[in-house]
């Protein structure tokens, strides 16, 4: 270390100088409250999960939203249809979405109530939370309507 704003790492064949950023004690105490959130959630996510229920909710009470809301139940993520996705197996990395007729793996970052994740050039996400001992993901695709799939840890 060089002083309280640098450090520099040698080794053979490296080298590496890093500067600290110029955090204030709350933004550090907010950075480790959210990274220890979101290693709880992660542990909770590991393992597998069966889907129980999917469907697609207006996000307004109009009657045209409530009739599209029949048509976006084929809607998909990443050309996996929503309605026929079986499970999710998440480990420490990566998740597979399983489906009767593949299996497939995305690498993904988690935050306290949302996961990203890419595959080629196209990036998503969605939100999540646990209610009792169940995953609800909530997955928008279509301006004003909301997909909600709901799956239980298989023991």
């Amino acid at each position: 270390m060089i002083d309280s704003n640098r450090i520099v790492v040698e080794g053979k064949g490296y080298y590496g100088s890093f500067f600290r950023d110029n955090f204030q004690i709350g933004d550090i105490k907010k950075a480790i409250f959210q990274a220890e959130e979101t290693e709880k959630q992660r542990k909770r996510l590991l393992g597998d999960w069966n889907m129980i229920s999917f469907k697609t909710i207006p996000l307004s009470n109009s009657l045209e939203n409530k009739i599209m809301a029949g048509y976006l139940q084929d809607e998909e993520i990443i050309d996996i249809p929503l309605k026929k996705i079986s499970s999710l197996n998440f480990n420490y990395t990566t998740f597979s979405i399983h489906t009767a007729a593949k299996i497939s793996t995305f690498e993904y970052s988690a935050e306290p109530d949302e996961i990203k994740f890419d595959s080629g050039d196209a990036f998503y996400s969605f939100k999540y939370y646990f209610q009792k001992d169940q995953l609800i993901i909530n997955y928008s695709k279509t301006l004003g309507f909301l997909h909600i799939l709901t799956f239980e840890k298989v023991h």
